[in-house]
């Protein structure tokens, strides 16, 4: 609710008014609270690969699965599922914001994947084709800061293409960000 009215996701904060408002409209007490536990799996009859998502946004779309794409989320910074998963039998993308910290989120998840002896493919970051946002205009419900004072900010350079490198450091130069759910998924796959 809060991408399609404002500019993130991210902007209802919590007890606020509008977060009472959204909450009354969508009819629930409450936003799920039970960090680091969950995971959800969106499956298809004949999935060509996997997508993990970042946010939930994803999931509540049909386009995935008419593409024969299964997806996963387990929000955001939530990588403690992925140390109970033992086989991955299709080839693995990741989709996140593209900022300081959901590249470092998916830093850890691609190393705990490497670890996963049964699985078809390593973790394979998808570049994102969504919406540049400045980390200064959205700095009231966006606090992911690029680490200026770190080569690269900090962030493992083997763990990205060339042209995926040129990419954020572009990003850092122009303290932009691109979150996930700007992107097309359909475009992506």
């Amino acid at each position: 609710i809060s991408n399609l009215f404002f500019k993130s996701s991210k902007y209802i904060q919590k007890d606020s008014a509008l977060e009472r408002a959204v909450l009354k409209i969508i009819g629930v007490q409450e936003f799920p609270q039970n960090e680091n536990q969950g995971f959800y799996r969106v499956p298809c009859l004949n999935p060509k690969f996997i997508i993990i998502c970042e946010n939930m946004y994803f999931l509540t779309l049909t386009i995935a699965r008419q593409n024969n794409v299964e997806l996963w989320c387990a929000g955001g910074n939530n990588t403690k599922p992925f140390e109970n998963i033992s086989n991955i039998p299709l080839p693995i993308y990741y989709l996140c914001d593209w900022d300081y910290d959901g590249l470092k989120i998916y830093e850890r998840i691609a190393n705990r994947i490497e670890c996963i002896s049964d699985k078809k493919s390593s973790l394979m970051l998808i570049t994102p084709n969504g919406k540049k946002e400045s980390i200064v205009a959205t700095s009231d419900y966006h606090n992911s800061q690029w680490r200026n004072d770190l080569s690269f900010s900090g962030l493992n350079p083997n763990q990205y293409s060339k042209e995926q490198k040129d990419f954020i450091l572009e990003l850092m130069k122009s303290n932009e960000w691109i979150e996930e759910e700007s992107n097309d998924i359909g475009l992506l796959i």
